[in-house]
């Protein structure tokens, strides 16, 4: 099964870092509603890599299938990500 994400890429505090902007809710074990404020730093130049390795680590994705800017504004990026749920149950 797919979900996506939309999330913001920008400086905090002088360290790019990525926001998470919507519910992580059917398939998986964490609700991302409770990251409401949460920025993590990531490297830029390995951005899909970085999102997949977030997603995956936290047991939200199998895999990251697409990663599509949207807008930018100023110092901030928006994205899209599409990613294969990783279904209850199965060993990262």
């Amino acid at each position: 099964m797919r979900n996506k994400i939309n999330l913001i890429v920008m400086p905090v505090n002088g360290i790019t870092c990525v926001h998470f902007c919507k519910h992580i809710q059917f398939g998986t074990e964490i609700d991302a509603n409770e990251l409401v404020d949460l920025w993590i730093p990531i490297d830029t130049g390995r951005l899909f890599e970085s999102i997949e390795q977030i997603l995956f680590v936290n047991k939200i994705a199998h895999n990251l299938v697409s990663l599509n800017e949207v807008r930018t504004c100023g110092l901030s990026k928006d994205y899209e990500a599409v990613f294969n749920v990783l279904e209850k149950g199965v060993a990262a």
